[in-house]
Formats: C-alpha cells, structure tokens, sequence
C-alpha cells in the first residue's frame, strides 16, 4: 500500500504553480498536455527573436504544444489550447537538437515549462555546443527554475502583469505576478550576463508584451 502511494506522488504533476496534482501519464493538466513532448512547430534560422539570440545564423526556434496560461490574447491560440503537434520520445528530442546545432546560433525553446522534466533529461544525455534558450511567460515556481538552469543558457522572460488581478482577468491565472516576480529574480541570480560582443552567451532578457 505504501508503495502504491509512492508512486502516485511520483505522478502527480507539480512542475508549473498551476499545481495540478493529477497524473500526465493518464491525462492533460491545465496545459492541455500528456507527459509525452509534443512540439507544434519548429522554425529554422527564426531571426525574429531578439538579435542577442538569433545572433548571424538565426535561432532554432522550437515551439512546444500547450501552456499554463489562457491569455485572451494569445497569438499562437492553435499551438497554446489546439491540441497540435508531434510527440517525441528522448531520444528523438536528442536528435532534433543534435543535427541542427551547428546550422544556428542558439535554441529557442518556446513555452517548454510544462515539459522541464522531460527536457532535463533530454539535456542530460546531449549538450548542444551552442546556448539553449529558455523562451518564457515566467509562470514558473522556483524549483523549475533552479531544476533547468542546469543545461538552460540564456532566460527569454515575460514579465506580463504587475498585479495578480491582471494576470486572473487576461490569462485565467490568479497568481501570475506573485510567482513570476521571484522566478524572474532567481533567473537573474543564477545566470549573469555574459556576452560575446552583442551575442548572449549567458544571462537573462526580459521582455514586458504590450
């Protein structure tokens, strides 16, 4: 019996403040997803990222199925809440990123937090030689933060509303500035800039949509 419990806290998903505590492997969290990595769009040579990212080559922009937020005003609505895309194992994760390294100056990972530990394994097994970028709305807890700065180079953060009421009246999110400030600060503490000229090799970019 013990073991059985177990192996439901094991399951149960935790990764974004959303907090679900239901099981990916079974069904969707708020983000719409299964623990599988589903990607629903890959982008080679994305120039329109900020020029500290794409750099000459342009970016390997990889845009993630799903999202913890329901903004009102999503642009990318059929990718967020659409239910498309194509899953990949690890291993094929690993081989994505492994053959298009050298073609781009860094990897974007676009909306990925609702698949941090999936990647966290993917990165474990293949670091890329080029800057992996973590693409985010900053809805993140701070244990998500810590777990994929690990193999994560450079923060692309939003910084979306500056009180929780704004975050519950556009995106269905009660908590977004409460959450996002200290996600944003640990960002910052655990990767300083450091530039090659004006390319990022490390650090933290914030960005405020308007």
């Amino acid at each position: 019996m013990k073991k059985s419990v177990q192996q439901n806290q094991t399951q149960t998903c935790t990764t974004c403040p959303r907090n679900c505590k239901i099981s990916r492997q079974i069904q969707t969290g708020f983000c719409n997803e299964f623990d599988t990595i589903r990607i629903s769009k890959i982008i080679k040579n994305f120039q329109w990222e900020e020029p500290c990212i794409t750099g000459t080559k342009g970016t390997l922009a990889i845009f993630f199925s799903g999202c913890n937020l329901c903004c009102d005003y999503c642009q990318n609505y059929e990718i967020s809440r659409g239910g498309v895309g194509q899953t990949y194992t690890i291993d094929e994760f690993c081989k994505l990123i492994e053959e298009n390294q050298y073609c781009h100056s860094s990897i974007d990972l676009v909306t990925p937090t609702h698949f941090s530990k999936q990647l966290a394994m993917c990165f474990e097994k293949f670091k890329p030689s080029i800057p992996v970028v973590w693409n985010t709305n900053s809805y993140e807890t701070e244990e998500n933060i810590s777990l994929v700065s690990k193999f994560v180079d450079v923060f692309l953060a939003d910084f979306k509303y500056s009180n929780d009421q704004l975050g519950q009246q556009f995106s269905k999110c009660n908590d977004y500035f409460s959450k996002a400030l200290p996600a944003i600060k640990l960002m910052c503490k655990l990767k300083p800039d450091i530039l090659n000229g004006e390319f990022m090799n490390q650090g933290v970019v914030l960005r405020h949509l308007v």
